[in-house]
């Protein structure tokens, strides 16, 4: 059984794949209802969300139409300290050691370890993070 959200948050999805997207967003408001959950379908889209309504959590696929989820990755900590990002790929390819050059996530996850781990990851990112400046 997933674990109880603590507090109100929100989370950004940042997830090209329209039906992943919505069914990442229906997963993810059950196991957080006091979140409010929002979508970006690209990068662009994702960074401008996240600057209009400051994201606690920013969910970022590896893999998107107009950018890397690095460079987006980026971009949001350029316009965002408080974030807490956790980059993804539903392609399997996420190798955790190799992305350890790669400073600014809090978590790397494959699609594989994605419906795993990513509660019990948010829930420890919404305990111990200060969200602000």
């Amino acid at each position: 059984m997933a674990e109880k959200q603590l507090f109100h948050r929100s989370i950004v999805i940042v997830l090209s794949h329209a039906a992943l997207r919505s069914s990442c967003h229906k997963w993810l408001a059950e196991l957080f209802p006091l979140s409010e959950i929002i979508e970006a379908a690209s990068g662009s889209e994702g960074i401008a969300m996240v600057a209009q309504h400051p994201a606690s959590i920013v969910l970022l696929d590896q893999h998107l139409p107009d950018m890397t989820g690095i460079t987006a990755l980026h971009c949001i900590r350029e316009n965002s300290c408080s974030a807490a990002v956790i980059i993804f790929s539903v392609m399997n390819e996420i190798n955790p050691a190799n992305l350890l050059s790669e400073p600014g996530a809090e978590a790397y996850l494959s699609d594989a370890d994605l419906y795993l781990k990513l509660p019990s990851i948010i829930n420890e990112l919404m305990l111990k993070r200060d969200f602000r400046c």
